[in-house]
């Protein structure tokens, strides 16, 4: 009974910087939490998948864009998180073009790049992509 006693004695002393830490801990937790998610989009080869989030309140209030998705990468032979982004603008349209084997880009609409994604091979290993050189020319006939 009396360590119950000395446990409420220092929680009552302490009080004010125990509600301080608590408040710190949930303001936290509100800037960087995302929304529910939305839908998941497959890259042409199953290799990589981005999970489009609704943004969070303090992400939505901040962002001035019409149509705000959160972003996130992922690799799916592994399911290693690539990369996510920060509220980004999906009103002029959300067209996904998968450029891993030229480039080592995944470009989402006209307002994000993930950058540096290696392609996969079907076997499912990762392989280098030809960052010093240009993108193969397409020759018309």
């Amino acid at each position: 009974m009396n360590d119950l006693i000395t446990i409420l004695t220092i929680l009552r002393r302490h009080a004010g910087k125990l509600v301080s830490i608590l408040v710190l801990f949930l303001a936290v937790f509100w800037v960087t939490s995302v929304g529910p998610l939305k839908f998941v989009e497959v890259s042409p080869d199953d290799s990589y998948r981005i999970e489009y989030y609704s943004p969070s309140i303090y992400q939505h209030l901040t962002s001035d864009a019409q149509f705000p998705m959160v972003l996130r990468l992922y690799r799916n032979t592994d399911n290693e998180f690539m990369g996510d982004s920060g509220p980004v603008d999906l009103s002029s349209g959300s067209r996904t073009l998968w450029a891993m084997e030229m480039s080592g880009e995944v470009l989402i609409g006209t307002d994000y790049i993930f950058e540096d994604v290696p392609p996969i091979s079907p076997a499912g290993d990762i392989l280098d992509y030809p960052k010093d050189q240009p993108p193969p020319r397409v020759v018309e006939p």
